[in-house]
Formats: C-alpha cells, structure tokens, sequence
C-alpha cells in the first residue's frame, strides 16, 4: 500500500511538473508572436507616417546656417517614397548625398537614411501639429572645403 501510494505521489509531480513547463513554454511563445506583430505593425505605421514631401523647416533649424541662402533653400524639398526611397530636389552641402534608400527602425531604435554613396545617418521624427523629421547629425558633402557642420536638420511635410 505505501509503495502505491509513492508512485501516485511521484507520478502527480511529474505531471503537475510537465503542465507548469507546457504552460511556460507557451507563454514565452505567445509573447515572442505578439512582439513579433507588434514590431510589424509598428514598423508599417511608422512608413505610412513619414512617406510624404516636405521641405526645410525654418523655424526649428538654425536660422544663421542658411541665412544667406534662404530663397535658395525655400525649395529644398525632401520626397520619402513608399518603395523606401528617397531624394532631394538639390544637391546641399550639409547632406552627403541627393538620393538613396530609407529603413524603419523598430521600436525604441532610430530611422535611417542610406545615401546613393553609402553613407548613413540617422533619421527622427515627432509631431508638434505638424509632421517633422529630422537628419540627426547629418553627414556634410565631402567635395565642399569647408564642410557645414549641423546638429540636426528639420524638415516639415507638406504632403
């Protein structure tokens, strides 16, 4: 009878044992597929929020930058495409490059721009009533002598 009763026991264990792994196991597999559509969701809004054109913005820039060229620079216009491309109507010299590819950070990681010539930078964005991004220290041209030298360059959508 006792040695019954140890077998009962032992088995019990191993049972309640086994559905405590079942259940966990699944937890971390729900978690992990819920992050996984989370991200794609995330990353899917966050493309439709910046494809668009926008221009350079004013008054977030430093003005003393561009002050003279400011009719020059009032038709600099930036164009992310949804096939993630992007360009910009001209050719500046605090932005290495006129055309490349763009890629959505997922969350808590940063945008990024690819130029035609290899050369990343970061790419950010928030939302004060209009829709604005910005280059996060932009890398200049490397064919001008004198290189501007920017913290951040804003721009603010326009379609």
């Amino acid at each position: 009878m006792i040695l019954k009763m140890n077998i009962n026991m032992t088995d019990n264990k191993e049972s309640k044992m086994k559905r405590f792994v079942i259940i966990f196991i699944s937890l971390i597999v729900g978690y992990a597929l819920y992050w996984c559509i989370s991200d794609y969701n995330y990353r899917y809004n966050k493309i439709n929020s910046i494809v668009g054109i926008y221009k350079l913005d004013f008054n977030h820039n430093d003005s003393e930058i561009y002050k003279d060229s400011i009719e020059k620079y009032n038709n600099l216009r930036l164009i992310f495409n949804s096939d993630m491309t992007f360009s910009l109507s001209f050719s500046v010299p605090f932005m290495a490059d006129t055309v490349g590819t763009w890629k959505v950070g997922g969350m808590d990681e940063w945008n990024e721009i690819v130029y035609h010539n290899g050369i990343i930078d970061q790419l950010g964005e928030f939302d004060d009533g209009d829709t604005i991004i910005y280059i996060n220290s932009p890398t200049p041209q490397k064919t001008y002598k004198k290189p501007t030298l920017i913290d951040k360059v804003f721009f603010v959508r326009i379609k």
